[in-house]
């Protein structure tokens, strides 16, 4: 059988089409960066947005929603709270200082300063909200700005 220049350049043609089909972009969905841990999530500085104690739900106003927790990668952390005088002005608290450190499954965090020694369970955390369970039951949800 006689090999002709037709059947050299069909076989080149469907040889480049298969090398180049070869080289699709599927390894590129790999590149996406991997999901932040709940450490790189934590670390930052997160304002109330609601108080739940004893089954009472009580959303931050304007004043309260000032009150925050800011987590710094190093493991500490500060707290300054908002709330009302007893002429209703919106006054701070002096801003507290503490340490903290996620338990190895990261559910917990143990904070000692600010609200003297205590576990806090993380309910849930995300990019945009924390929410959390403190050793006496009361639950807290933070915002962070973005």
């Amino acid at each position: 059988m006689k090999t002709t220049p037709k059947v050299y350049s069909l076989l080149l043609v469907l040889l480049l089409f298969v090398a180049a089909s070869s080289c699709s972009n599927k390894d590129d969905d790999n590149n996406s960066p991997p999901e932040p841990t709940v450490a790189e999530l934590l670390a930052h500085k997160w304002f109330l947005f609601k108080r739940e104690v004893n089954g009472t739900v009580q959303l931050a106003d304007a004043c309260i929603e000032q009150t925050y927790l800011d987590f710094k990668s190093d493991g500490s952390f500060t707290f300054q709270e908002f709330d009302y005088d007893n002429n209703q002005n919106c006054v701070n608290s002096p801003v507290t200082l503490g340490a903290y450190s996620l338990s190895s499954d990261e559910t917990k965090i143990m904070v000692t300063g600010a609200f003297g020694d205590q576990t806090l369970t993380i309910n849930s955390i995300s990019e945009t909200e924390l929410v959390l369970t403190f050793m006496n039951g009361e639950i807290i949800t933070l915002k962070r700005e973005l």
